[in-house]
């Protein structure tokens, strides 16, 4: 009878020790997938960024020339052309009209970001 009932434990320590070696698997299955939904997430998020300060570099760019060329007005400083009312309407109209024919192009990606520095 003892003998019946050690073969029975074994059986069932046996087939515990599978159970766990099961489980042990689908736990690690479990920790791959989500530690690639983690790198998924982390990658969205990276990408989602970068666009971000592709946008803010290209209105930076942009905007940098007309900001420093209308930051002369501002100083006290004698312009050839600075007494005449025209000239400065004129140097306004060119630069605001550069300023948004560079914005409309680099935001249809007729040209690329180096290509627009470069200019």
């Amino acid at each position: 009878m003892e003998n019946i009932k050690e073969i029975h434990m074994q059986n069932e320590v046996t087939l515990l020790e599978e159970r766990m070696d099961t489980l042990d698997a689908l736990v690690r299955a479990y920790n791959k997938y989500l530690s690639s939904l983690d790198t998924i997430i982390n990658n969205n998020s990276s990408f989602q960024l970068n666009n971000i300060m592709k946008t803010l570099t290209e209105l930076t760019v942009v905007l940098t020339i007309p900001t420093i060329t209308y930051g002369f007005w501002g100083i006290n400083l004698k312009f050839a052309f600075s007494r005449r009312s025209l000239w400065f309407v004129a140097c306004n109209c060119y630069f605001t009209s550069n300023q948004c024919i560079s914005l409309v192009l680099v935001k249809k990606e007729k040209i690329s970001l180096e290509k627009f520095i470069k200019l």
